[in-house]
């Protein structure tokens, strides 16, 4: 029922946001820019507790599930930094980072869930602080094989607590007193999540207070360790012999089949494409001889699950590797790649370095010795931009920029009339259409590394499948798909 009335609730918010943010951009009176940035705020505040709400509810039904996708430590306080930022600064107050040179910075986890726990933590340290800095911590502890436990801390020079008040902590609902509930707000849930989260991932969380002087909140997590130790590590195609290997690419998207295909050849590693389930299954009743299929699950006519049934059904593809590639990245999904013969399951936007290791595991092929692999090459950079992650989107094209300008350039073409065509689909009850080309928008936006608006195309997605009313759903996607085309525009004119 909470998950329900959340997801209802979030919808309009989402627009009253959205709307309120457009309007304060254009030419008010004084009295009417407060009120404006009045619901604004309020709308963030209550979107938050909407939000916490949400993520509690599906703690109760055992539903809050952590990810495994490669990321950038550093792009997790970059955003940290976007979000908060402008409230640290409100206050006058200072955010210092000190993160240990030790730490990796590739790695293998749930960056939206770490963020959270970020932004919940620093939240609250700006929240009951007036004066002083907040120092984000980071430190490794210790690695065994290729995972990693890491130790991060937030602190602050704010009220403190008294012991009574700590031992009350990380319970639902629960802040130190009624005194705290009552001058600061909030619903208490936050740090319950936090706590939750942090288990998933295998940690703990605990916190040091003395009142008067500050808190400092800890907690410690496990996390898979990314091939590459900076954002500009490249792809390792070149730790692995891919000669002779042969992979058929089962892919509808064309912007998807050129970013596979690119990283793929660069790799030494030769590459077909079938633009449907049906295609593929027809190449590989041919001559050619494949070493691995990387099926796709949503493509129109015959899709990823029902190519693998036909495929698993032919004895001489019985044992043919097959890995899935999705946007869906939960536990459910990829048990339900396996069910349907499916051999592994990788996410989407694809990470280079997940790639290849995977390939190289089901294409049977072994690792280079240090002398036989290459020096890698530092990648080229380009400016970055509020809406778009492009340090994690260049190197998922192997740190091309000429082919990350084309992708851009691409997705500026198809995509940036994208609400108002999807409006029209739904005008014309066409929704199961509508519907694809918002998911069609939401993997495009994942390759040019537009997360927030990958997201809201989900949201839109999930909202015509469900057959629910869009109309806010569709505002604040076309909001998102602005920004976001404004900072392509911007970076393609440098």
């Amino acid at each position: 029922f909470l998950a329900t009335m959340s997801h209802e609730i979030r919808t309009p918010m989402n627009a009253i946001i959205g709307l309120s943010h457009l309007a304060l951009k254009t030419e008010l009176s004084v009295k009417q820019h407060d009120y404006l940035a009045k619901i604004h705020n309020a709308g963030t505040s209550l979107l938050g507790i909407i939000n916490d709400i949400l993520d509690f509810s599906k703690i109760e039904a055992g539903r809050l599930d952590v990810e495994a996708a490669a990321f950038q430590l550093e792009q997790v306080k970059h955003n940290l930094v976007s979000v908060l930022g402008h409230k640290v600064g409100a206050k006058g107050l200072g955010l210092r980072f000190e993160i240990s040179p030790a730490l990796p910075q590739s790695l293998i986890g749930d960056p939206l869930r770490l963020g959270q726990i970020f932004i919940n933590l620093v939240s609250n340290a700006v929240k009951f602080t007036e004066r002083g800095d907040i120092v984000v911590r980071g430190e490794l502890l210790e690695g065994v094989g290729n995972q990693v436990k890491l130790k991060f801390s937030v602190s602050d020079e704010g009220i403190g607590m008294t012991p009574a008040q700590r031992d009350r902590l990380f319970q639902a609902f629960t802040q130190g007193d009624e005194t705290i509930s009552r001058k600061y707000g909030g619903t208490g849930l936050g740090l319950s999540i936090c706590k939750t989260l942090v288990e998933l991932m295998g940690g703990s969380i605990w916190a040091e207070s003395t009142p008067e002087l500050g808190s400092t909140f800890h907690f410690t997590a496990w996390f898979g360790l990314g091939a590459g130790q900076t954002s500009r590590v490249p792809p390792t195609s070149r730790h692995y012999h891919f000669d002779g290997l042969r992979v058929l690419l089962a892919e509808d998207n064309v912007v998807n089949q050129q970013i596979a295909v690119e990283l793929m050849s660069i790799a030494g590693i030769a590459v077909d494409v079938a633009g449907d389930g049906g295609r593929a299954i027809e190449m590989l009743r041919g001559a050619t001889r494949y070493d691995v299929v990387l099926m796709d699950l949503q493509m129109p006519e015959v899709d990823g699950y029902a190519a693998t049934a036909v495929i698993r059904a032919d004895p001489a593809h019985a044992a043919l590797p097959i890995i899935a590639m999705t946007a869906y990245a939960m536990n459910e999904e990829r048990q339900r790649c396996l069910d349907a013969g499916m051999n592994d399951h990788i996410a989407k936007p694809i990470d280079p370095d997940l790639l290849f290791e995977m390939l190289a595991r089901w294409g049977g092929r072994q690792e280079a010795t240090p002398s036989v692999a290459a020096a890698a090459p530092q990648l080229e950079t380009i400016a970055q931009v509020d809406s778009i992650d492009t340090v994690a989107a260049l190197r998922r094209v192997g740190g091309n920029i000429a082919f990350y300008r084309k992708v851009l350039a691409r997705f500026a073409s198809d995509h940036a009339d994208a609400a108002r065509r999807i409006g029209a689909l739904l005008a014309a009850g066409q929704r199961l259409v509508a519907e694809r080309a918002a998911h069609g928008t939401r993997g495009a936006a994942a390759n040019i590394g537009a997360m927030a608006l990958a997201e809201a195309a989900r949201e839109l997605e999930d909202a015509i499948h469900a057959g629910v009313q869009v109309m806010d759903t569709l505002a604040a996607f076309e909001l998102s798909g602005d920004a976001v085309l404004a900072d392509v525009r911007r970076l393609l004119a440098d």
